[in-house]
C-alpha cells in the first residue's frame, strides 16, 4: 500500500502509471463512497530489486504527470 498527499487523484496516477506498464490499484475503488485517503495497492513481491527500482522510478514519473 503506498499513500498519497492530500490533493493527488489516485485514479488519476493509477491511469498514467498503466501508460508506463504499471499495474497499480487505486485505494479509492475499494471504498463505497468517497475513500478517505488517496492511495495504491502495489503489489512487488515477484520483482528482483532492480526491477522494483525501475518500478519505482516509473511510478514516480507517473504521479509528476498528475501534477502538472
Amino acid at each position: 500500500m503506498g499513500y498519497l498527499k492530500e490533493g493527488i487523484d489516485d485514479i488519476k496516477v493509477s491511469q498514467a502509471a498503466a501508460k508506463r506498464a504499471i499495474n497499480v490499484s487505486p485505494l479509492s475503488k475499494y471504498f463505497q463512497n468517497t475513500a478517505a485517503t488517496q492511495g495504491l495497492v502495489l503489489g512487488y513481491a515477484a520483482c528482483d530489486a532492480e526491477q522494483t527500482r525501475d518500478g519505482v522510478e516509473r511510478l514516480a514519473a507517473a504521479i509528476l504527470e498528475t501534477l502538472v
